[in-house]
């Protein structure tokens, strides 16, 4: 469902680029799931209300959320093989997988 309702303003942003921006802008999403999950009950669950207006009020939302594509920002994460940083990685998934909380 997000992706649909991105879909179209990822493309309007891709064509519309504005001068003022120095790099390309995308829907934000983090923001989108959020929007979509408070919105999601009144989608599926009333039939009274005006879906076109719900609709608009989330790309609304979403048009005000932007980021910026930033060009050769994609680092590899270290695993834990490769023996470098990877003590965040050890504890995370010692908190994550191994340590038994009891209360």
């Amino acid at each position: 469902m997000e992706a649909l309702v991105t879909y179209e303003l990822n493309e309007e942003l891709k064509k519309g680029k504005k001068k003022n921006n120095k790099y390309e802008q995308k829907v934000n999403k983090s923001v989108s799931f959020n929007t979509i999950k408070n919105y999601a009950f009144e989608l599926l669950y009333f039939p009274d209300k005006d879906i076109d207006e719900i609709l608009d009020e989330i790309y609304q939302q979403l048009r005000t959320n932007k980021i910026a594509i930033r060009p050769n920002r994609k680092y590899a994460r270290p695993t834990s093989k490769e023996g470098e940083n990877t003590k965040g990685i050890k504890s995370a998934n010692f908190q994550k997988r191994k340590k038994k909380m009891v209360f």
